[in-house]
């Protein structure tokens, strides 16, 4: 069998990372020790993986100070394997990622696994989807990259009728429909996309600005309404409201009191 090289001594940084994580099994355990898994047992059950092949990685990960083994927290006779500072320094590692996948990966079973989660539930449930990427680019993004699938995912969420989708990633605030981009939907999803709370690397009108939502779902609308913090009145203010109809009301012209928001006159 031919050594494998060793990277241990390697000057790039990237190549010594690959050398204690570059192994998908090791990624992986790590994964599921972020998600809070410390038995061996139950690594194994979860990863399906041969016993001596996950005591191998569970070995050379404690030797990189990724994992150290501890005793059980309920007393018991057995060890665990419980993340170091070092280890939990990772997951913006498993972040990004994932971040990646999801941008330009194309996996059809995604779809349907969540189209059969949306089906499990009644047309009068407020179906709400949630995704870090987004599905349309709102004005001032700059042209960012949007899930590579955005019209597969579009669809799923009118045939199963989701009626709201949040997602973020880009720092611009906006609120619209995805028909707004595919007229061809049936209903349509809204979207409320979220700005930048704590930082302030927002685009367009929000750049150097923190913004945020506040979305109330009642029995006939939904309300989202979009808060920015302005440096003359040195708080958060709301600059724009939105109101619309949920599609379990069955109603698609509001009433004059369910659409108007009333001006504060105090």
């Amino acid at each position: 069998m031919v050594k494998r090289t060793s990277f241990e001594g390697d000057a790039c940084p990237i190549a010594r990372s690959l050398e204690a994580i570059g192994d998908w099994w090791s990624l992986l355990i790590i994964r599921e020790a972020l998600f809070g898994l410390r038995r061996f047992g139950e690594f194994q059950s979860k990863l399906g993986m041969a016993k001596n092949i996950l005591a191998a990685r569970l070995r050379a990960l404690v030797d990189h100070g990724i994992l150290e083994t501890a005793p059980a927290s309920d007393g018991s006779a057995y060890s665990e394997y419980v993340l170091t500072p070092k280890g939990r320094g990772t997951f913006p590692i498993l972040v990004a990622l994932r971040q990646w996948s999801e941008a330009f990966d194309d996996h059809p079973e995604q779809i349907a696994t969540m189209e059969r989660h949306f089906s499990r539930f009644p047309a009068s449930t407020c179906k709400v989807a949630v995704l870090h990427h987004h599905v349309v680019n709102p004005p001032g993004s700059l042209g960012r990259n949007m899930i590579s699938n955005a019209d597969d995912a579009m669809q799923l969420f009118d045939r199963s009728g989701v009626e709201l989708l949040l997602c973020g990633h880009i720092h611009v605030s906006y609120v619209g429909n995805t028909l707004d981009v595919r007229p061809n939907l049936r209903q349509g999803t809204i979207i409320c996309q979220s700005g930048t709370t704590t930082s302030r690397r927002g685009h367009g009108r929000e750049k150097g600005k923190n913004s945020y939502n506040v979305i109330e779902i009642e029995d006939s609308v939904i309300r989202i309404s979009q808060h920015m913090f302005l440096e003359d009145a040195d708080r958060f203010v709301p600059v724009a409201e939105h109101v619309f109809p949920r599609r379990s009301a069955g109603a698609y012209m509001l009433p004059r009191a369910e659409r108007v928001v009333e001006a504060d006159r105090d």
